[in-house]
């Protein structure tokens, strides 16, 4: 997971969010989208308004080979995780922001 920001002139953050194809089939890429916005809609008031944030979801960990693809699946992705990361990643971004800023 990554996420950038940039400035924009509105008084507003914005979001988007996109997700490699490597991260799973459609419902999982999906399931990463809703989780992804949900994160934002109720943290958006607490981070830095006037930036446009884009979270990127990759591939973690390597592809399992076709024999053993029943025997390790990836966990479905939770809330409260991408919540944790999501914050984490704000705090940072808005800390080199200021020092940049400054």
């Amino acid at each position: 997971m990554r996420l950038y920001a940039a400035p924009n002139s509105l008084g507003s953050p914005r979001f988007g969010v996109s997700v490699s194809k490597a991260c799973g089939n459609a419902v999982m890429r999906n399931r990463l989208k809703r989780l992804g916005r949900e994160v934002f809609r109720l943290h958006q008031h607490e981070i830095g308004a006037g930036f446009d944030y884009i979270l990127i979801f990759t591939r973690k960990k390597p592809k399992i080979s076709p024999k053993n693809q029943n025997a390790e699946r990836q966990p479905q992705p939770q809330y409260k995780d991408i919540e944790r990361d999501f914050l984490a990643m704000v705090q940072v971004l808005e800390r080199k922001l200021r020092v940049r800023s400054s």
